[in-house]
């Protein structure tokens, strides 16, 4: 089974050195890594630098399953611009991948466009940095994530567009994200199942009224609270995402993404138990 060490991985590597970023990896049971570029520490400030960290990774015995970048795509040439030099560090890197945002507003600001208004520049945005990809051998991977791109039907409306004139795009499977809009991820799965190419796995608690103190508690849409949590002990139906991606013969990677206030390898046990749990 392919696990991904994707949270922790960009603060441990600008901390310890890439290197020793990987041995930690390889110690926890991962067999890849997936690059994160956020709000965390970037590692790469150019193609040569990605060169140097695949000699690394090889030679730890790891691959770069996925490169995920935050991005909003919404009139923001600058994002667009980010995009492309990561693209251009994912190949580097030798990673298949490049997963990144689309318009990731969990709070929406008070000038934002309605859904039928952030639609059009979106998706153009996002076909213009697949079809830079490309040729770079990259397929750009979306998942459910924000107010907008998010649930079935909102996922959908932007991504059936992207696919049909980007043909190298497809889905990462969130198994967290969805609860925002207040679904069930399993939904997500089994719509996009014939897409999927890569997994994350995440747990969330949920509550009707915000907690005191309130630190790390985000609102849906719905007016619910969540909060990150060991996988195993939230809300998210991870069984049955699970499921479809036994029905599925998933063989791809699973990257762990996990922002729980309790020691960080409790939940690299508990994600990785889970996983052989359900999809042995």
């Amino acid at each position: 089974m392919h696990f991904t060490m994707f949270s922790r991985f960009n603060a441990y590597a600008a901390e310890h050195g890439f290197d020793r970023a990987c041995a930690y990896a390889v110690s926890l049971g991962f067999s890849g890594i997936e690059i994160q570029h956020s709000r965390c520490p970037d590692l790469f400030f150019s193609v040569g630098d990605a060169k140097a960290a695949a000699v690394i990774l090889r030679d730890a015995g790891l691959d770069a399953a996925c490169y995920s970048v935050s991005s909003c795509l919404y009139r923001d040439a600058e994002s667009e611009a980010v995009l492309r030099r990561h693209i251009e560090y994912a190949a580097a890197l030798g990673s298949p991948y490049v997963h990144h945002t689309l318009i990731p507003w969990l709070v929406l600001p008070p000038d934002a466009p309605t859904p039928d208004e952030a639609l059009e520049p979106v998706i153009d945005a996002a076909v213009r940095i697949a079809d830079f990809a490309r040729p770079l051998g990259i397929t750009v991977l979306y998942e459910d994530q924000g107010m907008y791109a998010n649930g079935v039907d909102g996922f959908g409306a932007f991504y059936h567009e992207i696919h049909r004139r980007a043909p190298n795009t497809g889905v990462c499977g969130d198994m967290g994200n969805s609860l925002f809009v207040d679904e069930g991820a399993v939904h997500f799965f089994e719509a996009y199942r014939d897409h999927l190419r890569h997994v994350h796995i995440k747990d969330y608690r949920r509550l009707a009224v915000l907690p005191d103190p309130a630190d790390g508690w985000k609102r849906t849409r719905g007016g619910m609270y969540l909060c990150e949590c060991i996988p195993g002990e939230g809300v998210a139906d991870i069984p049955a995402c699970m499921k479809v991606l036994r029905e599925i013969g998933y063989t791809g990677s699973i990257g762990l993404e996990l922002g729980h206030s309790a020691p960080y390898e409790s939940g690299v046990r508990a994600a990785m138990a889970l996983c052989r749990q359900y999809l042995a």
